[in-house]
């Protein structure tokens, strides 16, 4: 038996999909963002007509007005770096270096955590360096963030490279607490974030960076959380 698909429609389609749900989650973040800024407009409004004779309360009114515009700013530009992606440079790249950089960087921000590095000895590849830079420390970033959910057992994270026949595979895992069935279906999406003050955007890059180059990043179905990133 064989079914004939229109590949070209089933592209169209998720392509759609795919703009829906940007779209759903710009305007939500967008009126989210919006909407203390406009209540916090007109309570200082209310202040400098009189309503209230508290130069401590308008000041406060501003610091939070000033804040939110911040964080409302952070947003969209970080919206924009997912659009604007620039297409790799690839040039042979140390990958023993660059872990090691990766390394200093991950001791320096998380001296709590631990991390173990297995890279596998004078291997190069063809890669965009500072792209790849940012995808495998967001992945990083993720799993320390995850160690310190919930006690994890020793805050541990394990970053592995080896070649696998013509596949460059990059392995993120951590000791944290998991990742829910329900959440592994949208993790990768952009700003879905599980974490109370995460931006929901170093997951959805690291991915994006992985297509870029062709390859793919992944959740692997293992007990312990493990993301992989393969690069042809």
């Amino acid at each position: 038996m064989a079914a004939l698909i229109d590949v070209e429609q089933e592209e169209r389609v998720a392509e759609a999909r795919v703009t829906a749900e940007l779209v759903e989650v710009l305007g939500h973040e967008l009126l989210n963002g919006l909407a203390p800024i406009a209540s916090l407009s007109e309570s200082a409004l209310n202040v400098l007509n009189g309503a209230h004779d508290d130069p401590d309360l308008l000041r406060e009114i501003l610091g939070v007005l000033a804040r939110r515009a911040d964080g409302l700013q952070r947003f969209a530009e970080a919206y924009r770096t997912l659009a604007r992606l620039p297409e790799p440079i690839r040039r042979p790249v140390s990958v023993r270096e660059m872990a090691d950089d990766l390394a200093r960087l991950f001791a320096s921000r998380w001296p709590a955590a631990t991390l173990h590095v297995d890279v596998q000895e004078d291997l190069s590849w063809a890669l965009d360096r500072d792209q790849m830079h940012q995808a495998v420390w967001a992945l990083l970033q993720n799993a320390a963030e995850a160690t310190q959910v919930d006690r994890a057992p020793s805050g541990a994270v394990r970053l592995s490279v080896k070649r696998a026949d013509e596949t460059l595979v990059i392995e993120v895992a951590d000791d944290g607490p998991g990742v829910s069935p329900a959440d592994a279906e949208r993790i990768f999406r952009p700003f879905v974030t599980t974490k109370p003050n995460g931006s929901g955007i170093g997951l959805s890059l690291a991915r994006q960076i992985a297509h870029a180059h062709g390859g793919a990043l992944t959740l692997e179905r293992t007990p312990a959380t493990v993301f992989r990133l393969s690069l042809p």
